[in-house]
């Protein structure tokens, strides 16, 4: 399932976090905040965010890999077996944001507009982040209306989840339907996206209507 148009709001004291201003003692001032606002408006304008998200139920688990049915995909993690001993079934996402922020934080930085680059990167940081919390919100919503209940997800490079495995999942997802792709160095591109597993578990609330994403 592809995802668009979906509402999410970006939190302006993450970002003032990500730019090291404490947000309960620093005083920012008018220029500050004016360059955080226009950038939070270029951020807004520049963004396109996608995701794709698929689900699975659980087959079994190894020592070192979940399994999946009805593929041949596995999850190769530890970490992941021990996340998801309680789970049946898992959501996997991939999220971005396109790579419109990035494109113009090289022309700031080309420019040699240091300030501008460094509060539109923090914005676009978080606005991957608000986007892929958006996503995982209609995936517990999903999972509330299937009588289920969610874990935390966890995105490859947590524990001995390799970043290595997001070509793997990038391919499973048909990501580039979204415009993602993974270099050789295992990164996804765009620079901002996100991919993460969340795990289904059965709880003794009663079974609703499936909701369905926006397309």
């Amino acid at each position: 399932m592809i995802i668009r148009n979906l509402q999410f709001a970006i939190p302006v004291d993450e970002v003032l976090l990500r730019l090291k201003y404490n947000v309960k003692k620093s005083e920012i001032s008018e220029p500050v905040q004016s360059l955080i606002d226009s950038m939070m408006n270029e951020g807004a304008i520049l963004s396109e965010p996608q995701a794709v998200v698929e689900e699975y139920v659980i087959a079994g688990f190894t020592q070192e890999a979940v399994l999946l049915e009805e593929t041949d995909f596995t999850l190769k993690s530890a970490s992941l077996v021990e996340h998801l001993h309680d789970c049946y079934k898992v959501s996997l996402i991939v999220c971005t944001i396109g790579s419109g922020c990035q494109e113009k934080i090289k022309d700031f930085l080309d420019a040699k507009e240091i300030s501008k680059a460094a509060t539109l990167d923090a914005v676009a940081s978080e606005s991957v982040e608000a986007f892929t919390e958006a996503v995982n919100q209609l995936v517990n919503q999903n999972a509330d209306a299937e009588g289920a209940e969610t874990v935390m997800r966890f995105s490859t490079g947590y524990g001995d989840w390799s970043v290595k495995e997001q070509s793997r999942i990038v391919q499973e997802l048909q990501a580039e339907q979204i415009g993602v792709s993974v270099n050789e160095a295992s990164l996804m591109l765009p620079e901002k996206t996100v991919s993460a597993c969340i795990g289904w578990k059965k709880t003794d609330k009663p079974v609703r209507k499936i909701l369905e994403g926006t397309k």
